[in-house]
């Protein structure tokens, strides 16, 4: 039996309006959970798209920057 591989992703576009939260983190965002906890203080907006939650790409700029 020949073994499956996982399909390499291709890296998020920098300048993007929104990222899945699996993208952000590929970025040098915090965690899976800091990320809800941090948008919970409103640090960071998380959007909500046909049941997906997004990272709102400004926002996690900003974060990475330092400017919030």
């Amino acid at each position: 039996p020949q073994k499956t591989r996982a399909r390499a992703r291709p890296a998020p576009a920098r300048n993007a309006y929104a990222f899945t939260i699996k993208d952000a983190q590929s970025m040098g965002g915090p965690g899976r959970t800091k990320m809800y906890e941090l948008a919970k203080n409103g640090r960071l907006r998380l959007l909500h798209v046909d049941g997906r939650t997004l990272v709102e790409g400004d926002s996690l700029r900003a974060l990475l920057l330092g400017a919030v």
